[in-house]
């Protein structure tokens, strides 16, 4: 979407003709020149005008573009599933998510459907979940073992994240960690979450 603006400022013409149709708009991929679809970037023209002969014409042209606010999510994962062969507490990083906004309210995150790990017959695992965060210029966090964690389920779906200042890079890292017990039944366990990401506060 960085290309909406380039496109709007360099593809706009000086015309004396009739301008019933819309521009063709293109945009960059890769180096190369590529057709733009309309939900990405559209050229409209004003009124035609006509100049009477006359020894000079002082033209005003004028090229505006609006910026639609909009958001870009990377994950680097959507799943990640334990093989656990011994009772112990387990931790791993589970996901890079990279929030990428040009609003200038900044963006909202939010977390919800947690139940924590659960079996088809009942049986549950604790599980707990932590995101640690890293704005783009500060220091690399993607290291950072978090130290206090949520609870898998309604602890977890209280997850809140907002950032009211933007343009702006965020990453988020979300850690699980995984408590098996002596007693634990050997059974699949499954949590499965939405992570909703918007822009504006």
């Amino acid at each position: 979407m960085k290309s909406t603006v380039v496109v709007l400022m360099s593809l706009v013409m000086l015309s004396f003709a009739a301008c019933g149709t819309q521009a063709e708009v293109y945009k960059t991929l890769q180096a190369n020149w590529t057709g733009a679809q309309n939900e990405e970037a559209e050229v409209t023209h004003g009124t035609p005008q006509h100049f009477d002969i006359s020894t000079d014409h002082n033209i005003v042209a004028r090229v505006r573009a609006e910026v639609d606010p909009w958001i870009n999510a990377d994950m680097s994962f959507t799943e990640m599933k334990w093989f656990i062969h011994a009772p112990q507490t387990y931790l791993a990083q589970f996901f890079k998510l990279t929030v990428h906004t040009n609003s200038t309210n900044g963006f909202q995150l939010t977390i919800k459907g947690s139940t924590g790990l659960q079996s088809a017959a009942g049986s549950s695992l604790d599980t707990w979940y932590a995101l640690v965060t890293e704005r783009q210029g500060e220091g690399n966090r993607s290291h950072v073992v978090p130290s206090e964690f949520l609870k898998g389920g309604n602890e977890f779906n209280k997850y809140s994240y907002g950032y009211d200042d933007g343009p702006v890079v965020m990453n988020f890292y979300l850690w699980n960690k995984v408590q098996v017990d002596t007693l634990s039944p050997a059974e699949e366990y499954t949590d499965e979450f939405t992570v909703t990401v918007s822009c504006g506060m």
